[in-house]
């Protein structure tokens, strides 16, 4: 309040002074208190107008915390999930969403997102000194192996790997069909070989998968001749009353689906000389072999991908063959190795070339080397005691935020890298082909696949159980905004 009175004052006189300066001119005594008095009430001026300022106007830290009090920008709109609480991945709780709270897994032992719940009801006017929500950095929450929500998680996922397991009457149908087929076969081809591949005999084959079939006849190389021998052979296959034939030739590989008219038979896709198909399929069953997390967590990531309407390769998704070789290149980059490159260690030991349709299929079987790697691999320490359920966490973490373009690849594969893969996103390398990318996930599902692999992680830190993570995708209540 001074400083206005004194500005007061002092533009007071100096108003009479300039009235006397016009009136005697000629006075030089004038002329200087004017000068003088003009440079005081400049430099009062300037000071009064800073120290107002100054005053009114909050400091840096409180507009930093201002700002970071906002709603936080809806790209991606996570609150467009109806089953995820965007505590974690971006958002800010509703009162209806504060069922979370209420869950069996919100125990003593167990709290869903203790600091993101908390964070996420502050508001700007609260608390000025009030610290960053943790969900404004959108990363994922941070837990660790020995949590009884992992432990929990671990223990429904074990069992959920069992009751996909298909019983001996499956299995028999499975011989039975296989039989039949080869029989059919025979009637139109001369030497010909009906070889299952795919999840059948990669470890992975659940009760209610299909079979994928490889018949393997000698000379038919070109994409013409496969059509043209599946066309003949659809012709004695539509003879069969109990399924009926579905011709897919305009594939990226041409197959014919032979379906069942009635549910709970056995389903199958049909292709020509598919070898290399039957080797990668062989080559990830000995992964599996190796430790029996891997089928536990693959069946879990297959059946949650499968019902959250990511795992369907025709409209630009990822196959069930994809998601295992991101969960074997997870495997194999943990601090501590759980998998070894089976390929790397037949090409360090020089096993012997094996060439399939012109490429080297090579890779370790062997147990005593396997060990030995694993061994090297680990490097004194002892073996990776990760349980399933955190390795699935971990799974969904480093696909979802940590992991943001490259290629994922199996095997070493500096020698013969080209530059172009290296930006490239979900790139799943062949593991036989180097440089063929098995997923050809489209451009246009790529948001909402890395909104998959978020919302999962999301929900394992919040304590979910394994049914609500792979509740079925509903496209009217699930909407995923770019």
């Amino acid at each position: 309040m001074i400083e206005y009175i004194i500005f007061d004052y002092i533009f007071s006189f100096h108003s009479r002074l300039c009235i006397r300066h016009h009136k005697n001119k000629n006075s030089n005594i004038f002329r200087s208190i004017d000068k003088n008095i003009d440079l005081i009430f400049k430099i009062i001026y300037i000071y009064i107008i800073m120290r107002t300022t100054v005053t009114t106007l909050p400091s840096r830290w409180s507009i930093v915390r201002s700002f970071s009090t906002r709603t936080a920008p809806r790209r991606p709109r996570w609150d467009e999930f109806e089953d995820s609480n965007r505590a974690g991945i971006g958002g800010r709780l509703s009162a209806s969403e504060q069922r979370v709270s209420s869950h069996p897994s919100s125990s003593s032992t167990a709290k869903p997102f203790p600091h993101a719940a908390a964070d996420t009801h502050k508001t700007s006017t609260s608390n000025n000194s009030e610290a960053t929500p943790s969900w404004w950095k959108r990363q994922p929450g941070v837990i660790a192996n020995d949590d009884p929500r992992m432990e929990r998680l671990s223990k429904e996922m074990e069992d959920f790997a069992i009751s996909q397991l298909p019983d001996e009457n499956y299995v028999r149908e499975k011989d039975r069909f296989l039989l039949n087929l080869q029989k059919m076969v025979n009637q139109v081809f001369d030497k010909a070989t009906v070889s299952p591949f795919g999840s059948v005999i990669n470890g992975f084959w659940t009760k209610n998968s299909d079979l994928d079939v490889c018949i393997q006849v000698p000379g038919a190389t070109t994409r013409m001749e496969q059509i043209k021998l599946l066309k003949k052979l659809a012709a004695q296959l539509q003879r069969v009353p109990t399924h009926y034939i579905e011709p897919r030739f305009g594939a990226k590989l041409p197959i014919i689906n032979w379906s069942p008219r009635q549910p709970g038979m056995l389903a199958c896709d049909i292709s020509i000389n598919n070898t290399l198909a039957i080797v990668n399929s062989r080559l990830i069953g000995h992964y599996a072999l190796i430790d029996p997390r891997v089928r536990t967590i693959g069946i879990t990531i297959k059946h949650w991908a499968a019902q959250r309407g990511i795992n369907d390769r025709s409209v630009g998704t990822l196959s069930s063959f994809s998601l295992i070789m991101m969960l074997v290149h997870l495997l194999q980059k943990r601090n501590i190795p759980i998998l070894p490159s089976l390929q790397d260690i037949a090409m360090q030991r020089n096993h012997s070339a094996i060439y399939v349709n012109g490429v080297d299929c090579r890779f370790s079987t062997d147990k005593v080397e396997i060990e030995e790697e694993m061994e090297y691999l680990r490097r004194s320490k002892p073996a990776n005691s990760e349980n399933a359920g955190f390795l699935l966490h971990e799974f969904f973490k480093y696909y979802g935020f940590d992991y943001k373009q490259g290629v994922i690849a199996i095997r070493d594969r500096d020698a013969f890298t080209p530059q172009e893969e290296e930006n490239s996103y979900l790139f799943v390398d062949n593991p036989f082909e180097i440089g063929k990318d098995v997923a050809n996930v489209e451009v246009a599902q790529q948001s909402r696949i890395r909104q998959e692999f978020r919302r999962a992680q999301a929900l394992i830190f919040q304590g979910r159980s394994l049914e609500e993570l792979k509740s079925a995708w509903n496209p009217d209540k699930n909407k995923f905004v770019n």
